[in-house]
């Protein structure tokens, strides 16, 4: 699958592990960054927009982030999306 689309990069919701909790329990604590609200350390909410606090520098599981669609399925405010490779009919104009 290819990924398409862009990030929005103020919505936040990829920079919390909370709208993974019910399938993932366990996923805060693979994650030492994340604060007890499930939020990553580097978030900041400034005028209702989320910012992150590294985010030029950011690690690459953030950059790349949603690796696959499965992923994206738990935020449906995603605004990625995923097309089989070479599958030119499937872009989104």
């Amino acid at each position: 699958m290819t990924r398409m689309g862009q990030c929005n990069r103020f919505c936040g919701r990829c920079c919390s592990v909370t709208p993974f909790l019910a399938a993932y329990p366990n996923i805060a604590a693979l994650y030492p960054g994340v604060k007890e609200n499930g939020e990553c350390v580097h978030l900041a909410w400034v005028d209702g927009k989320a910012e992150c606090g590294i985010y030029e520098t950011r690690p690459e599981a953030c950059r790349t982030f949603p690796q696959a669609p499965e992923l994206a399925a738990f935020i449906p405010e995603c605004s990625y999306y995923f097309i089989p490779v070479g599958d030119v009919e499937g872009v989104r104009a």
